[in-house]
Protein backbone atom coordinates (compact mmCIF):
# COMPACT_ATOMS: atom_id res chain seq x y z
CA UNK A 1 0.00 0.00 0.00
CA UNK A 2 1.86 3.39 -0.97
CA UNK A 3 1.76 5.99 1.61
CA UNK A 4 -0.11 9.22 1.45
CA UNK A 5 1.97 12.66 0.68
CA UNK A 6 1.84 14.61 4.51
CA UNK A 7 -1.60 15.96 4.83
CA UNK A 8 -3.05 12.79 2.92
CA UNK A 9 -4.48 11.39 6.06
CA UNK A 10 -5.76 14.25 8.20
CA UNK A 11 -7.68 15.25 4.65
CA UNK A 12 -9.31 12.37 3.91
CA UNK A 13 -10.12 11.70 7.53
CA UNK A 14 -12.12 15.97 7.34
CA UNK A 15 -13.71 14.61 4.29
CA UNK A 16 -15.12 11.54 6.05
CA UNK A 17 -15.94 12.89 9.55
CA UNK A 18 -17.46 15.66 8.10
CA UNK A 19 -19.91 13.30 5.97
CA UNK A 20 -20.23 11.08 8.38
CA UNK A 21 -21.17 13.94 11.00
CA UNK A 22 -23.51 15.25 8.58
CA UNK A 23 -25.50 12.43 7.87
CA UNK A 24 -25.50 10.67 11.84
CA UNK A 25 -27.24 14.07 12.89
CA UNK A 26 -28.98 14.83 9.75
CA UNK A 27 -27.85 18.22 10.29
CA UNK A 28 -27.34 18.18 6.37
CA UNK A 29 -31.22 19.13 6.23
CA UNK A 30 -31.75 22.81 6.00
CA UNK A 31 -34.29 23.38 8.88
CA UNK A 32 -31.24 22.05 11.07
CA UNK A 33 -30.51 23.34 14.53
CA UNK A 34 -28.08 24.87 15.99
CA UNK A 35 -27.54 21.89 18.29
CA UNK A 36 -27.65 19.78 15.21
CA UNK A 37 -24.78 21.97 13.66
CA UNK A 38 -22.80 21.63 16.92
CA UNK A 39 -23.13 18.08 17.20
CA UNK A 40 -21.16 18.04 13.49
CA UNK A 41 -18.84 20.70 14.61
CA UNK A 42 -18.26 18.76 18.21
CA UNK A 43 -17.86 15.12 15.90
CA UNK A 44 -15.59 16.20 13.44
CA UNK A 45 -13.09 17.78 16.15
CA UNK A 46 -13.01 14.63 18.20
CA UNK A 47 -10.72 12.15 16.51
CA UNK A 48 -8.42 15.64 15.61
CA UNK A 49 -8.11 16.10 19.51
CA UNK A 50 -6.84 12.53 20.18
CA UNK A 51 -4.89 12.76 17.40
CA UNK A 52 -3.28 15.91 18.80
CA UNK A 53 -3.31 13.92 22.17
CA UNK A 54 -1.22 11.27 20.63
CA UNK A 55 1.31 13.86 18.96
CA UNK A 56 1.84 15.40 21.95
CA UNK A 57 1.57 12.55 24.83
CA UNK A 58 3.70 9.46 22.36
CA UNK A 59 5.38 11.52 19.29
CA UNK A 60 6.36 14.38 21.92
CA UNK A 61 5.68 17.07 19.25
CA UNK A 62 4.08 20.21 19.85
CA UNK A 63 0.32 20.38 18.79
CA UNK A 64 -1.66 23.49 19.50
CA UNK A 65 -4.54 21.09 18.17
CA UNK A 66 -4.65 19.45 21.67
CA UNK A 67 -6.00 22.79 22.82
CA UNK A 68 -7.69 24.66 20.22
CA UNK A 69 -9.50 21.50 19.09
CA UNK A 70 -10.58 20.87 22.75
CA UNK A 71 -12.03 24.14 23.31
CA UNK A 72 -13.88 23.48 20.08
CA UNK A 73 -14.90 20.42 21.81
CA UNK A 74 -16.45 22.03 24.98
CA UNK A 75 -18.25 24.90 22.92
CA UNK A 76 -19.80 21.77 21.11
CA UNK A 77 -20.82 20.55 24.31
CA UNK A 78 -22.45 23.39 25.73
CA UNK A 79 -24.03 24.78 22.67
CA UNK A 80 -25.78 21.07 22.47
CA UNK A 81 -26.91 21.34 26.11
CA UNK A 82 -27.53 25.28 25.73
CA UNK A 83 -28.88 25.96 22.10
CA UNK A 84 -31.19 28.59 22.67
CA UNK A 85 -28.30 30.49 24.46
CA UNK A 86 -26.54 33.69 22.05
CA UNK A 87 -23.30 33.43 24.16
CA UNK A 88 -23.62 29.55 23.51
CA UNK A 89 -23.50 29.97 19.77
CA UNK A 90 -20.75 33.10 20.44
CA UNK A 91 -18.44 30.57 21.76
CA UNK A 92 -18.70 27.91 18.96
CA UNK A 93 -18.31 30.22 15.85
CA UNK A 94 -15.19 31.85 17.93
CA UNK A 95 -13.74 28.40 18.28
CA UNK A 96 -14.06 27.78 14.89
CA UNK A 97 -12.33 30.51 13.67
CA UNK A 98 -9.32 30.14 16.80
CA UNK A 99 -9.42 26.55 15.04
CA UNK A 100 -9.01 28.74 11.17
CA UNK A 101 -6.32 30.24 12.58
CA UNK A 102 -4.52 27.12 13.83
CA UNK A 103 -4.74 25.78 10.53
CA UNK A 104 -3.43 29.14 8.74
CA UNK A 105 -0.31 30.46 10.58
CA UNK A 106 1.75 27.38 10.46
CA UNK A 107 1.14 27.89 6.39
CA UNK A 108 3.82 31.31 6.72
CA UNK A 109 5.88 30.28 9.97
CA UNK A 110 7.09 27.01 9.53
CA UNK A 111 8.31 25.54 6.04
CA UNK A 112 6.19 22.69 5.62
CA UNK A 113 5.57 20.36 2.97
CA UNK A 114 3.66 21.31 0.00
CA UNK A 115 0.77 18.55 0.31
CA UNK A 116 0.65 19.75 4.10
CA UNK A 117 0.19 23.25 3.24
CA UNK A 118 -2.88 22.01 1.01
CA UNK A 119 -4.07 20.47 3.81
CA UNK A 120 -3.91 23.29 5.96
CA UNK A 121 -5.44 25.71 3.45
CA UNK A 122 -8.18 23.21 3.13
CA UNK A 123 -8.50 23.28 6.92
CA UNK A 124 -8.45 26.83 7.32
CA UNK A 125 -12.02 27.24 5.06
CA UNK A 126 -13.58 24.07 6.13
CA UNK A 127 -13.43 25.77 9.87
CA UNK A 128 -14.20 28.93 8.42
CA UNK A 129 -16.91 27.75 6.96
CA UNK A 130 -18.63 25.60 9.67
CA UNK A 131 -18.07 28.08 12.18
CA UNK A 132 -19.79 30.35 9.23
CA UNK A 133 -22.74 27.95 8.81
CA UNK A 134 -23.18 27.50 12.80
CA UNK A 135 -23.47 31.12 13.23
CA UNK A 136 -26.53 31.09 10.44
CA UNK A 137 -27.68 28.29 12.38
CA UNK A 138 -31.71 28.72 13.81
CA UNK A 139 -32.25 28.45 17.66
Amino acid sequence: MSQLPPGGKATALLIVMNILAMYATKAYESDSTLQDRAQVTGLVAFPFWIWAIQKNVVQKKKDLGIYSFFIVLAASFWTQHSPTSTSSKTFLCTACALMSINYFVPIFVFDLPKTFNVYLMIGCIYWVSIGTWNYKAEF
